[in-house]
């Protein structure tokens, strides 16, 4: 199982001036910024051929990206799941044109490594689409679902 390493942690703290105290117990996911998807994504061709740093960066791209879909799917009174039904799984209707959009880069960084990032992939789809609990999981699961079910 793969991890962020404390090299990637201070790493990426210092490259993106991230508040870092050296307590957090899930990093990628406590210095997630949904305001900073896009700066985040940005930076990725400087490190990407560095594991660690990919993989960390990778982590805190998808978690902020996945806030920044919390944040307006929150103001909903319905749970995820049922947000989806709602939807009937259309991804083009449950999501943003902003939210595809950015969905596009997200995902081709993961596609373009997606043995690299399988363990990302699965935490967000959760291999089955109905049953997500991520905002960002219908999106996971629609574009990684079948492989994933074949490989398990």
């Amino acid at each position: 199982m793969k991890y962020v390493t404390r090299y990637a942690e201070d790493t990426l703290s210092r490259m993106f001036s991230l508040p870092a105290t050296g307590q957090e117990q899930d990093w990628e996911v406590e210095l997630a910024d949904d305001d900073r998807t896009e700066e985040f994504l940005a930076g990725y061709p400087e490190i990407k051929d560095d594991d660690e740093l990919a993989f960390g960066l990778v982590w805190l791209i998808v978690a902020s990206f996945d806030f920044r879909i919390w944040d307006r799917m929150s103001d909903i009174e319905l749970d995820f799941y049922d947000i989806m039904e709602n939807c009937g799984f259309d991804v083009t209707k449950a999501y943003t044109s902003e939210e595809l959009r950015l969905w596009e880069e997200v995902s081709a960084l993961l596609i373009e490594r997606k043995d690299f990032f399988k363990e990302i992939i699965e935490y967000f789809s959760i291999n089955h689409v109905e049953r997500t609990a991520f905002p960002s999981g219908l999106l996971f699961g629609q574009t990684f679902h079948w492989e994933l079910d074949e490989k398990s």
